[in-house]
């Protein structure tokens, strides 16, 4: 696979405008212990929205953002600290989709990184 078709792939696995109206997504992550979990991240309240872009953009610290939107019981640091890179990256960008609406992000991404798809 290609870096483009790399990108085009984790693009379209944002998440869907069904997940935005429905409120939630669920996401398989995976811990290094080799557990799988599937994880719930909810819609927060749009008041909150901007505080927790903010942060998560001052920090650049996925946890940031999928803290704000996981069950309690998974938004703890010792759970946080035992997923995978690669799957912590999947959740935090699921939970951009929600945050921000997955096709804005998706044509956002597509605009930055010079991907066809965009009008």
């Amino acid at each position: 696979m290609n870096l483009t078709a790399f990108l085009e792939d984790a693009i379209e696995n944002l998440g869907t405008e069904q997940d935005a109206e429905r409120g939630f997504r669920d996401v398989s992550i995976r811990t290094s212990d080799g557990k799988t979990h599937t994880v719930r991240l909810s819609a927060i309240a749009p008041r909150f929205k901007e505080r927790v872009q903010l942060r998560y953009m001052a920090s650049e610290d996925p946890k940031d953002i999928v803290r704000a939107m996981l069950d309690p019981k998974f938004a703890k640091d010792d759970f946080l600290n035992s997923i995978i890179a690669l799957d912590l990256v999947k959740l935090s960008n699921a939970a951009a989709g929600l945050l921000m609406g997955p096709e804005m992000l998706k044509q956002l991404l597509r605009q930055r990184l010079g991907l066809k798809g965009v009008s």
